[in-house]
C-alpha cells in the first residue's frame, strides 16, 4: 500500500511539472535582441575620430590634433588646412581675430562651420561678423525635417552631402542674394570654407553617401603642406585661472613673486649671534608644598586637612591619657596647653571646630597640632 501510494506521488508530480513546463513554453519565447549602447573609449569624446581615422589613411598628410587655440596658434605656419568644429563653444573675439590674422597674412585653408544649437549666439560668432556673414532661414525650406540631402559641386566633382540645419549663411551687405549652404572665397594670402553645419562630418553621419570624400577632396583642394590640423574646442579648453593670470596680469604675478622673494629672505636673515636657549628653573620643594596649599585653599579643602588631622591628634592624645576622655573641648585644651606649655587660646582654637578666618588663621592652627603630635 505504501508502495503504491509512494509511485501515485511520483506520477502526480511529474504531470505537475510536465504541465507547467508546457504552459511556460506557450507563453515566453526566447529572444535575441541589439541595443544601441553607444560608442565608447575616444569616440564617445571626440565626434571627429571617424574622420580623422579616414583622413591618416592618406600618405601625404600629417595630421595634429589641437584642443584649445593657446595650443594650436603657435604651430601654425603658412599654408597650413585647419577643420576647426566650435561645437557649444565657439571662439572668443581674441581667438578669432588671433586666427583670422593668420590666414589674412601667412595663407592656408580655414574650413569652419557655425554649428547652430540650442546654445548659439550670433553675436558671439566673431567669425562670422568679420566676414559680415550671419544665419538666415533658407529659401528651400519645404518639409518640417531638419535633414535635407544636396549636391555640392567641388572643381568638376558633385557630392551628395547631408545638412540638419535649416539657417544658412547669408552676407549681411547682400540685400539681395540667398542664403547659401556653405561658402568658399579667398581671405588674404588664405582660403576660407564656411559650412552652416558641419554635422557630415562627425562619427554617426561620416560614413553616409560621399560624405568622407567629400571632406578628402576639399581638404586636398587648397593643400599647400602636408600639415593638417583638426581642432575640436569644447567647455574644458577653457585656460586655467593660472595660465590666465599670466596672460593678462604677467608684471603683477612678477611683482607679487619678487615681494614674497624678499620677505622669505628677510625673514631668512638674522643680525648678530643666537641667543643660547634659556635655563630650565628648578624650582625648590617648598615652592610645590606652597603652590599645591593655595591651590586646596582655592577650592575650599583647607577645611577637610584640619578637620582629620585634629580627629588623629585627639586620638592620639585619648591613647596617652585616657582620664581625659571624658573632658569637654575647653577642658581638654587646657589640660594640653598645660601639659605641653603652649597657648591656651591658641590650643582651644586649633582643638574646637570652628570656622577658618584666613589663610593665617589655618596656618596657625595646623602648626599647633603639629606641635601637639610631635610631644605625643
Amino acid at each position: 500500500m505504501v508502495r503504491v501510494i509512494f509511485w501515485l506521488g511520483i506520477g502526480v508530480l511529474g504531470l505537475f511539472l510536465i504541465g507547467g513546463a508546457v504552459w511556460f513554453f506557450n507563453h515566453f519565447a526566447y529572444k535575441s535582441e541589439e541595443i544601441e549602447v553607444g560608442y565608447r573609449g575616444e569616440a564617445r569624446s571626440n565626434p571627429l575620430l571617424a574622420a580623422e581615422r579616414f583622413l591618416r589613411q592618406d600618405a601625404t598628410i600629417v595630421l595634429h590634433r589641437a584642443h584649445s587655440m593657446v595650443q594650436l596658434m603657435p604651430q601654425l605656419t603658412a599654408g597650413d588646412t585647419v577643420i576647426l568644429s566650435q561645437h557649444n563653444y565657439p571662439l572668443n573675439q581674441k581667438e578669432a581675430e588671433q586666427l583670422m590674422n593668420w590666414l589674412y597674412e601667412q595663407g592656408g585653408h580655414l574650413i569652419v562651420s557655425a554649428d547652430y544649437n540650442d546654445n548659439y549666439d550670433e553675436a558671439n560668432d566673431y567669425i562670422l561678423s568679420q566676414l559680415d556673414l550671419r544665419l538666415a532661414p533658407s529659401e528651400s525650406e519645404e518639409d518640417d525635417s531638419l535633414e535635407w540631402l544636396y549636391s555640392l559641386e567641388l572643381g568638376e566633382d558633385v557630392f551628395n552631402v547631408e545638412f540638419f540645419s535649416s539657417l544658412w549663411l547669408e552676407d549681411t551687405e547682400d540685400e539681395h542674394g540667398a542664403p547659401q549652404l556653405w561658402l568658399q572665397y579667398h581671405y588674404g594670402e588664405g582660403f576660407i570654407t564656411l559650412f552652416s553645419d558641419s554635422t557630415f562630418m562627425e562619427n554617426d553621419y561620416i560614413g553616409n553617401y560621399d560624405h568622407a570624400w567629400f571632406l578628402a577632396q576639399l581638404v586636398a583642394s587648397r593643400r599647400k603642406t602636408d600639415r593638417l590640423f583638426m581642432v575640436r574646442l569644447t567647455e574644458s579648453n577653457t585656460p586655467s585661472l593660472p595660465s590666465l593670470l599670466w596672460q593678462q596680469a604677467w608684471m603683477g604675478v612678477i611683482s607679487v613673486a619678487i615681494v614674497l622673494f624678499m620677505a622669505l629672505w628677510a625673514y631668512s636673515q638674522r643680525f648678530g649671534p643666537l641667543l643660547p636657549p634659556p635655563m630650565r628653573e628648578r624650582r625648590r620643594l617648598l615652592e610645590h608644598i606652597e603652590a599645591n596649599g593655595h591651590f586646596l585653599w582655592r577650592h575650599q579643602r583647607a577645611e577637610g586637612l584640619l578637620t582629620r588631622l585634629r580627629e588623629h591628634v585627639t586620638q592620639r592624645v585619648f591613647l596617652h591619657y585616657p582620664q581625659w576622655h571624658d573632658l569637654d573641648a575647653t577642658q581638654l585644651a587646657q589640660r594640653v596647653a598645660e601639659q605641653y606649655n603652649l597657648s591656651r587660646s591658641g590650643v582651644t582654637r586649633a582643638l574646637r571646630n570652628e570656622p577658618l578666618r584666613d589663610e593665617m588663621d589655618f596656618t596657625q592652627r595646623i602648626q599647633l597640632l603639629s606641635q601637639i603630635k610631635k610631644h605625643l
